[in-house]
């Protein structure tokens, strides 16, 4: 039987300075509830950094 998706469906946003455990509390929501929260891909028109993959940290595209 397939997962009831969430009666609420407004996006959540966290913020906070470097260092804070942003990027823990997501991947927290996202090992214990992985059928509810999608990660939204940012598009940049800046070179990938090293270790970047297209698609995952950024979507890269020309001006």
């Amino acid at each position: 039987m397939a997962p009831t998706p969430p009666r609420d469906r407004r996006p959540i946003v966290i913020s906070g300075p470097s260092g804070v455990g942003k990027g823990a509390l997501v991947q927290r929501l996202f090992d214990e509830h992985p059928d509810t929260f999608a990660f939204g891909v940012s598009h940049t028109t800046r070179e990938p950094r090293i270790g970047e993959v297209k698609g995952r940290n950024y979507f890269f595209v020309t001006p």
